[in-house]
């Protein structure tokens, strides 16, 4: 299987009322990564960040890491999807899911992923 992109494993968690999920892609291939969140009263997209793979000379095609973060609105379970879409085609080959929870206090967790890889090229 050819891996075009990887999976970030969540950092540490540096605030308790967001979390981040981490994901590294070439800049080279027709990717995306897209979210949709089940139950959007429950948790929200806050912002999403891009870091470039850091080398002396600019090369074509090198990672990029996408950093989304999410907050919690009121306490309950939701899900948040993330699909890997080809843009060219809007082809979906790989969905995850975050199970993830807000208590009382609104400090949200991911309490389970779950990955599937649909098909490849």
């Amino acid at each position: 299987m050819l891996n075009i992109f990887k999976k970030k494993e969540q950092n540490k968690k540096t605030n308790s009322k967001l979390i981040e999920i981490k994901y590294e892609i070439s800049s080279g291939i027709p990717f995306k990564w897209e979210y949709e969140i089940e139950n959007n009263k429950i948790c929200e997209f806050v912002k999403k960040e891009s870091k470039a793979e850091k080398t002396k000379v600019p090369i074509c095609g090198g990672n990029v890491e996408k950093i989304y973060y999410f907050k919690g609105l009121k306490k309950g379970n939701t899900t948040i999807f993330f699909k890997c879409i080809n843009f060219a085609d809007n082809y979906q080959s790989a969905i995850d899911e975050y199970k993830v929870n807000v208590d009382d206090n609104l400090n949200i967790n991911i309490i389970s992923k779950k990955s599937k890889v649909l098909r490849w090229y």
